[in-house]
């Protein structure tokens, strides 16, 4: 985290500074803002959530789920096929959002990407982000803050990109 923010600090000097967008997310909910720095202030640009996504999953998760023998005793268990199902969908859901992102970013929509993401979403950028997003990026933060309101989120995005 101390490498980021001064990675950060050089870059809030400078004046490219002004196209600086900030991406909130979990595994199904997203928000994509603009960072005002000067009014300190976040202006929602987009927000994107998993709910028609989910409706397949549980689709694919029957109520006859197969069984399996545990591996040691003599218990027996459903498979857990609605877990795999719900990670397919934040993955796929996840991607998505980061290829939205991308595209932004090759048409010069921002400069510099600020990324606070709960640690699994995080994970999951990490994996599918391209280098041209990678070379944006000034902050990756392991915090699920997408339920949090807005005015919360401004004072916490503050003191994470200006420390």
């Amino acid at each position: 985290v101390k490498m980021i923010r001064q990675k950060w600090g050089n870059m809030a000097m400078s004046s490219k500074f002004k196209k600086c967008w900030v991406g909130v997310m979990d595994g199904g909910y997203a928000r994509v803002y603009r960072y005002e720095r000067a009014a300190r202030k976040l202006i929602l640009l987009y927000e994107r959530d998993v709910e028609a996504l989910q409706n397949l999953a549980e689709k694919m998760a029957e109520p006859s789920a197969g069984r399996v023998f545990d591996r040691f005793g003599q218990g027996r268990h459903v498979v857990e096929r609605r877990n795999m199902a719900e990670e397919k969908i934040e993955r796929k859901f996840v991607k998505d959002l980061i290829d939205e992102l991308e595209k932004a970013a090759d048409h010069g929509k921002f400069e510099h990407l600020a990324l606070i993401a709960a640690p699994r979403a995080l994970g999951y950028v990490r994996e599918y982000m391209g280098n041209s997003l990678k070379d944006t990026i000034v902050g990756e933060f392991p915090l699920d803050l997408v339920h949090v309101p807005l005015k919360d989120l401004e004072e916490q995005v503050d003191d994470l990109l200006n420390p």
